[in-house]
């Protein structure tokens, strides 16, 4: 006879702490948010995005803000750094090279009036469709720009994933 023990299902997010995580001085030249990867020990664990909110403030100018998550990067340099209650690492200084648009989401800002910003929620089903699951051995990444040439925003973000295998 034998034993199957299936690894829970984990609920996981970042940031893990209290507190703002935010990204200054995005422009509207592409800007890495942060790489995660997934090099866990646990046979076929996948992390399905489950939710993702991003907030632009302090626009420096009327603009709208692409946010776009890219799936099979290759990242070098920069830091991993182990993310409380998850089997993902994160790097936030890495450069990326390579890998497939998974998902684009846009928010516009103003000067005069605030934003509209933009959040969302990802069935699992409909995540793993969109290619937004993050297998064993892959590396998955969140980019930022503006589409106004000069325009800069701080972009507040999270994302939230369930760990399954």
């Amino acid at each position: 006879m034998s034993t199957v023990i299936l690894y829970p299902d984990i609920p996981c997010c970042y940031p893990v702490v209290i507190g703002d995580n935010s990204t200054a001085s995005v422009g509207n030249t592409s800007k890495l948010l942060a790489v995660f990867r997934n090099e866990s020990d646990v046979s076929n664990l996948r992390a399905i995005l489950a939710r993702f909110q991003f907030h632009a403030n302090n626009p420096s100018a009327d603009t709208t803000v692409v946010i776009q998550m890219v799936g099979g990067v290759t990242s070098s340099g920069g830091t991993w750094n182990s993310i409380t209650g998850s089997e993902l690492e994160i790097n936030t200084t890495a450069t990326t090279t390579g890998g497939k648009v998974a998902y684009t989401e846009f928010t516009n800002v103003t000067t005069a009036h605030g934003n509209t910003p933009a959040s969302g929620s990802i069935s699992s089903i409909e995540a793993e469709s969109l290619g937004l699951a993050l297998h064993t051995g892959e590396q998955f990444a969140i980019y930022a720009k503006t589409l106004t040439t000069g325009a800069t925003v701080t972009l507040h973000w999270t994302f939230n994933w369930t760990e399954k295998d």
